[in-house]
């Protein structure tokens, strides 16, 4: 989390693990990550709310959230509580089923480049394929 973090220059990083057979997030204490590390709302996934929003289009960019925020995005108290003003979601996936959810948030409105976008892909791909092994590895 902390490389993710410092790949980005972000502020913080989030990740939930999701399991799609039951279209619900993980437990936060055993299948939850931020850094730097959190307590309270930072380590709640949201079943409503951008995690959940996340889960359903994919990506989500905000490069200012006082003013590029969707209507129907809403500030939920993670979002108030790591003090973010832009962000990028990402969905984790294998193949076709989510696993997951990364937000790298950022406390100053900021442009998110191409280079950025994909330095964030592949974080999220690697943060995918880690799920999938830690979970490979809890069924043997």
């Amino acid at each position: 989390m902390r490389l993710a973090a410092q790949e980005l220059l972000a502020d913080t990083v989030t990740l939930h693990q999701y399991n799609a057979s039951q279209g619900e997030f993980l437990p936060p204490a055993e299948f939850s990550a931020t850094w730097p590390a959190g307590d309270g709302e930072m380590t709640q996934p949201r079943r409503q709310g951008l995690s959940a929003y996340v889960i359903g289009h994919g990506t989500v960019v905000v490069p200012d959230a006082t003013n590029d925020l969707q209507p129907e995005l809403v500030q939920t108290a993670h979002f108030q509580a790591s003090g973010t003003h832009a962000f990028v979601g990402m969905r984790l996936q294998q193949g076709e089923t989510p696993v997951g959810v990364i937000f790298f948030n950022f406390r100053r409105p900021r442009p998110f480049g191409p280079d950025d976008m994909a330095i964030a892909g592949i974080l999220a791909t690697y943060a995918a394929a880690a799920i999938a092994r830690g979970r490979l590895s809890t069924r043997a």
